[in-house]
């Protein structure tokens, strides 16, 4: 984001909810699910980072094809704020409530 006026177009995820992505079947495997992933939500973005830097690792894709997914699923768009302040600004419920659309549609 370079300027203010973009601000809505970047953050509307937070009070408008997505339709979720159709996703293949590999691609929902790596879709974040439970609670348990989210608790460090709380810990800043950071440790968000550090946690999704991790999850890539373990998936052995590139972090485009493991983002872009999520990226979509929480917001309803390919491009946004990085993901790790997209899933701090999110409430975790809500996060959580999306991803599980996305790996059940």
């Amino acid at each position: 984001m370079t300027k203010l006026a973009q601000a809505v177009d970047y953050l509307d995820y937070l009070w408008i909810d997505p339709q979720p992505p159709v996703l293949d079947s590999e691609t929902k495997q790596r879709v974040p699910t439970s609670d348990r992933r989210f608790e460090r939500c709380a810990l800043g973005t950071g440790a968000i980072e550090a946690a999704l830097e991790n999850a890539v690792a373990e998936s052995g894709v590139g972090k485009g094809k493991f983002y872009t997914p999520l990226r979509d699923a929480l917001t309803g768009k390919k491009v946004s704020l990085p993901i790790h302040y997209t899933l701090a600004l999110l409430p975790k419920e809500i996060a959580t409530a999306r991803l599980l659309k996305a790996a059940e549609s």
